[in-house]
């Protein structure tokens, strides 16, 4: 069979002890109306037999007619497992994708499609279907205009949900290995600012399809709580501040106060899983951020309470 082949995109997959579940994975990407140019499968040192799995899989699909390699990255954690792919990726474009999650089948096609119709971009996004582990799902955030704040707020450059020119990653620096939390969110912050630095809204192209599902697994490198990896979240939000500070954006106060939003967030979340031995000091260093005047701060102090609770939503008020 002939298949339709993307000259334009790669796929990189890091996998860690997915050796059943990388091929949910695997056959969303052969169902693909139009394939990548090259899949990069990277076994980030698995402990159980994906790595056997991977090459089985290679070996049993050269008929599809793309690239596929499959390399090994012995340093731990996905950001070094990416970076590791990216060494290999030889097109314009690259797409990473984690081993647990499914793309649509019009994935690489409308990707492709959007490319040729915007080919002097250097990143498209779209939107995901996030499947929540007590049933039911949620949409990804999603914007055509105010690529900043959402990125800050809700991480719309997360791994599944965009694709990025190969040269701007890498000219970016790539992923950071000492992100071991937060790692697409810094990362995304960081290609605004090198891509986009004079600009108050980034020329993204944000396709409006929901073209990959996410479905989280216990072991996910996120998780469903905060307080297990305390300081590794911090170390995100310290990072991104600190390429924030040394940029010359031009709204880079707004950009800063933004950030430390989200350190006030992270200490309302410790405090409502019950550790406030963990908030408190947090939430004092956002309370005493340089950018806060005295009624943004109360303002801060009130969000922090609220989110708490339990409440949702405090982004629109702080904006």
């Amino acid at each position: 069979m002939q298949h339709t082949v993307s000259e334009h995109i790669s796929v990189v997959i890091p996998v860690y002890n997915r050796a059943e579940l990388v091929l949910r994975t695997l056959r969303s990407v052969e169902e693909q109306t139009m394939l990548p140019a090259s899949l990069i499968l990277v076994d980030n040192n698995s402990t159980d037999n994906t790595l056997a799995t991977l090459r089985q899989w290679q070996e049993a699909h050269r008929q599809l007619g793309i690239d596929i390699r499959v390399v090994s990255e012995t340093t731990a954690g996905a950001a070094a497992a990416r970076n590791r792919g990216l060494q290999e990726v030889c097109t314009d474009f690259v797409a990473f994708f984690d081993s647990d999650d499914t793309m649509r089948p019009n994935y690489i096609e409308t990707i492709d499609r959007s490319i040729h119709q915007n080919p002097a971009s250097h990143i498209f996004l779209w939107r995901c279907r996030r499947n929540l582990s007590q049933g039911g799902y949620r949409l990804t955030r999603h914007t055509r205009s105010d690529f900043w704040s959402y990125q800050i707020y809700h991480s719309i450059l997360s791994t599944q949900c965009y694709c990025v020119r190969t040269d701007t990653l890498r000219q970016c620096g790539a992923w950071n290995p000492a992100m071991l939390c937060w790692d697409d969110w810094e990362l995304g912050i960081r290609l605004l600012l090198h891509t986009f630095a004079e600009a108050t809204d980034p020329p993204l192209v944000a396709i409006p399809d929901v073209l990959a599902d996410v479905h989280p697994q216990r072991e996910s490198i996120t998780g469903e709580c905060f307080h297990t990896k305390a300081g590794l979240w911090e170390r995100a939000i310290d990072e991104a501040e600190r390429q924030v500070t040394a940029s010359t954006h031009p709204q880079k106060r707004k950009l800063l106060s933004r950030i430390n939003y989200r350190r006030a967030i992270l200490a309302a979340d410790y405090r409502r899983e019950r550790h406030p031995e963990l908030a408190a000091p947090l939430l004092q260093r956002a309370l005493t951020h340089p950018t806060l005047t005295s009624p943004r701060r109360l303002l801060l102090r009130l969000i922090y309470h609220y989110r708490a609770l339990g409440g949702r939503g405090s982004a629109l008020v702080w904006q």
